[in-house]
């Protein structure tokens, strides 16, 4: 997806309009056409994300920062919210099993 374009920060809905060769607002009208937020979008690719680096092994916390988040807590809620499962346990349970987590 277009937004792996630019991991590790949060992109900009022109940055990706332009990404796609959409305006702004033709970007904007499609995701209202297909019900979906830009937030949501956000959000998912982030978890996506997330579940990637934490099956890598990364740190909680320095995952937290890397997402944006100002806290390790609130990427903890956000995750555990998301999964039901808090992201230690998640990663724990990758390194008892090891697969690849889905996307």
């Amino acid at each position: 997806m277009m937004l792996r374009e630019v991991e590790g920060r949060r992109p900009t809905q022109p940055e990706l309009a332009r990404l796609l060769g959409l305006s702004t607002r033709s970007f904007a009208r499609g995701l209202v056409r297909e019900g979906v937020s830009w937030r949501g979008l956000l959000r998912e690719q982030r978890m996506a994300l997330a579940r990637r680096r934490l099956a890598e092994g990364a740190s909680v916390t320095a995952l937290a920062l890397e997402l944006g988040y100002a806290e390790a807590a609130s990427f903890s809620r956000a995750f555990r919210r998301t999964f039901g499962i808090s992201p230690r346990a998640f990663r724990a349970r990758q390194r008892a099993h090891p697969r690849p987590a889905p996307d």
